[in-house]
C-alpha cells in the first residue's frame, strides 16, 4: 500500500473545502435569477471565462499565509466551490462563505480577498452579489 502525504496547506484547504460543501448543500435554494455580465470585460480561461486568468487566481491566493504550499488543484477547487455556495446562497451567498471561512480560521479580510477573486476566476456572473 502507498501512503499519501500531504502539506499541512493542503489538509488545510480540503477542510474548508467539506464545509464550503456542507454549506453550499445548506444555502441552496431552487432556481435563483441569472445577473447578467458585460461581455465585454469578461476574458476565455481555461477555467471558462472569468475577470482574471486561473493562473491569476492561482498567484493571488497562493500569497495567503495559510494557503503556503497547498497544491493547484485544491487552490482550484476552493475557488469553485466558494462559486457554488454564492450560487446556491442566492444575495446571501457571500455570507455562507465568510461565515465558513472565518470559522476554519482564515481572518476576515483574507476571506473576503478569497471570495472576490474566486468570483472573479470562476463565477464573475456572481459579481453584482458582493458587497
Amino acid at each position: 500500500m502507498r501512503s499519501i502525504v500531504r502539506s499541512r496547506s493542503t489538509n488545510r484547504v480540503l477542510l474548508i473545502l467539506a464545509g464550503v460543501f456542507l454549506l453550499a448543500g445548506c444555502a441552496a435554494s431552487p432556481s435563483l435569477p441569472a445577473t447578467e455580465v458585460d461581455e465585454s470585460t469578461v476574458e476565455e480561461t481555461s477555467a471558462g471565462t472569468g475577470l482574471i486568468s486561473e493562473s491569476e487566481f492561482l498567484d493571488l491566493v497562493s500569497d495567503f499565509p495559510m494557503f503556503e504550499g497547498a497544491d493547484d488543484g485544491s487552490l482550484i477547487e476552493l475557488g469553485r466551490s466558494t462559486c457554488d455556495v454564492m450560487k446556491a446562497g442566492g444575495d446571501d451567498g457571500w455570507i455562507y462563505n465568510v461565515k465558513n471561512l472565518t470559522d476554519n480560521g482564515i481572518d476576515a479580510q483574507d476571506a473576503g480577498e478569497l471570495i472576490a477573486y474566486s468570483v472573479a476566476a470562476f463565477c464573475p456572473e456572481e459579481m453584482s452579489k458582493l458587497p
